[in-house]
């Protein structure tokens, strides 16, 4: 999936080249500065172009598919995660782990809903690439 991901960046970096490129072609038509040879780099740009275009659909990533068991999942996963931090070698390192990654922590009471609302503020992307199912934990 990286892989593909990787080639589709590479590809539409090339792309943009090409409309840029393709953009400058026009501008110098458009403002009558043209000649047989610049008509003829639109003519094999725009072909790039198109044929660039058309390629990008054959290397799109491939559509994420999530488990219909979802919440279920997610349920596991956090009794899972509450099992584990009952552990207190666990805990004091998780604990410091969150330390590092969560800048502050804001609590609203839902009186309607009769639930709190957590909002963390921290390092997302740290958060997500440093993050692995609890079992792992250990």
């Amino acid at each position: 999936m990286k892989e593909r991901e990787d080639v589709l960046r590479i590809h539409a970096q090339s792309i943009g080249k090409l409309e840029v490129r393709h953009a400058n072609l026009m501008r110098a038509v458009e403002d009558g500065d043209y000649s047989s040879p610049i008509v003829a780099q639109l003519n094999k740009v725009d072909a790039e172009l198109t044929a660039a275009r058309a390629k990008r659909s054959t290397i799109m990533p491939e559509p994420i598919s999530l488990p219909t068991d979802l919440p279920v999942l997610y349920r596991n996963y956090v009794e899972d995660l509450v099992t584990t931090l009952q552990d207190e070698e666990v805990s004091g390192r998780a604990s410091d782990e969150l330390h590092t990654l969560i800048d502050t922590v804001t609590v609203n009471w839902d009186a309607e809903g009769k639930v709190h609302h957590l909002e963390l503020r921290g390092k997302l992307l740290e958060m997500l690439n440093t993050t692995m199912p609890a079992g792992d934990a250990g």
